[in-house]
Formats: structure tokens, sequence, C-alpha cells
């Protein structure tokens, strides 16, 4: 009895060995699928961010061409306006000083090398030729000086205004200095003053008008002008075809305003027009 007793003991122990070792083994085991399950995901985790990542870079590299494919498309456009402008530039003035300029400085010529200057008449009819080219050289250079747009601003559209006032056409000006003209900007600054001296050599070239009018109110966020003269006036078709009021209407479109020709043939010209600030 004492020998079975023993053996079951025995048997006992070692059946408790037999599980604890199968126990170890198990956890062991376990612990085991559960680290390469873990390193598995960590795996796919990384490779999961480095797939975003490369996206991501990716996605700024499109980003970045793009932009710099617009950029230079921008500037190129931009260069091109430029040069276009200047080339224009150059030629309207080349054929102000041609159609305006050099039929009155050769008959000037002429003049002097004829006529006795000596005699008070024949001098007062060369200074008066040759004060008439000065008017015409300068108002072609202020046609084509650079804008002031600071505090000058508005004395400078004022004598831009005045200078084409004759002994034939009175312009006169309403409401200017009614206008906060420190609200508008640089650039709606410089369109406004365009608009206007297109209107006005457009006048001075085409109305055969003896008076022109210019009214400034300001109307909220916009500043509204009316210009009007008791020239021969046009259709809107005529009017259209003329490069200076197409520019006009150009000009007035691309800042967003409004504009209404009212005119007909033998009754004067009329625009309205407003500018958003």
């Amino acid at each position: 009895m004492a020998f079975i007793h023993i053996n079951d003991s025995i048997t006992k122990v070692r059946q408790k060995a037999k599980n604890q070792f199968a126990k170890i083994k198990y956890d062991s085991t376990k612990e085991k699928e559960e680290n390469l399950k873990l390193k598995a995901q960590k795996i796919l985790q990384l490779e999961l961010q480095r797939k975003k990542n490369l996206l991501m870079y990716l996605i700024v590299g499109v980003i970045l061409v793009i932009g710099i494919v617009i950029t230079y498309l921008l500037l190129a456009k931009n260069k091109r306006e430029k040069t276009k402008a200047t080339y224009e530039t150059e030629i309207r003035i080349s054929k102000k000083l041609h159609d305006e300029l050099a039929n009155d400085v050769y008959q000037t010529m002429a003049f002097a090398e004829a006529q006795d200057l000596s005699t008070s008449r024949n001098k007062e009819i060369l200074i008066s030729s040759l004060d008439t080219i000065y008017s015409r050289t300068r108002n072609i250079s202020q046609e084509n000086n650079a804008v002031e747009t600071g505090l000058l601003f508005l004395s400078d559209l004022k004598e831009m205004m005045t200078g084409f006032t004759t002994q034939d056409v009175n312009v006169i000006t309403n409401g200017l200095d009614l206008i906060n003209w420190t609200a508008l900007e640089s650039n709606v600054k410089i369109i406004l003053y365009r608009i206007i001296q297109e209107l006005l050599v457009n006048m001075k070239k085409h109305s055969q008008c003896s008076l022109a009018v210019l009214t400034f109110n300001q109307n909220g966020k916009k500043i509204e002008i009316d210009y009007i003269d008791n020239g021969v006036g046009a259709t809107v078709k005529q009017l259209k075809s003329k490069n200076g009021l197409q520019n006009v209407e150009n000009r007035i479109l691309a800042v967003k305003g409004i504009i209404n020709f009212d005119t007909k043939s033998n009754k004067g010209f009329k625009v309205q027009f407003s500018i958003p600030i």
C-alpha cells in the first residue's frame, strides 16, 4: 500500500510537471505568435506610412511643378503684354509725331526761311507757330508719362484735363473734390486716368465740339463718371470702330466696371461709366 501511494504521488508530480511544461510551451508559442503578429502589423503600418509619405511627396511635387509652370506662363504673358504695350506706345507716339507735328514743323521752317523775320507780324506768326508745336509736344509727353498715383494724383488729373481746353473747346469738370481719392488703389487710379485721357483725346480728334463736361460722383463703393459734349456724335458702331474708345471700354470692363454709350449722329456724345473702389 505504501508503494502504491508513493507511485501515485510520483505520477501526480510528473503529471503536474508535464502540465506546467505544456502551459509554458503554450504560453511561449502564443507569445511568439503575438510577437510575429505585432511585427507584421508594424511592418504593414510602416509600409502604409511609406506609401502615404510617397503619395504626399508626389502630390506636393505635382503642385510645385504646376505652380512653377503657371508662374512661368504668367511671367511670360506679362512680358509679352509689356513688350506689346511698349511697341504700341512707340507706334502711337511715332504716329502722333508724324500726324500732329511733322507738317507743323515743316511749315514753320519753310515760313522762317521764306519770310522776313525782322517784321513784328512775321515774328508773332513764328512765335505762335512755335508755341503751338510746343503745346502739342507737351500734350504728347503727358499722354505717355507714367501716372502719379500718390498725393499728386488729383492735381495731375486736373492738369491733364485742363490741358485739353483751348480757345475753341472748353472742358468743364464737376465733383472732383468730392471724391475720396485715397480710397482708390493705384491700379484703379491709373485706369481711371487713362480712361478720361482717352475720352478727351477722342473728343479732340473726332468730336468737333465746343464744350465737354465731366461730372464725378461717389456712390458708396463706386465712382460714377458722366462725360458729355456737344459735338457731332456718332453711332455706337462708329464709336467702337475707334481704337481709343475700344480701349476705354476694355479698361472699364477689366476692373469689373460698367459703361454705357448714349450717342447719335449730330446729337453730341455721351458716355456714363462706373468703377468699383
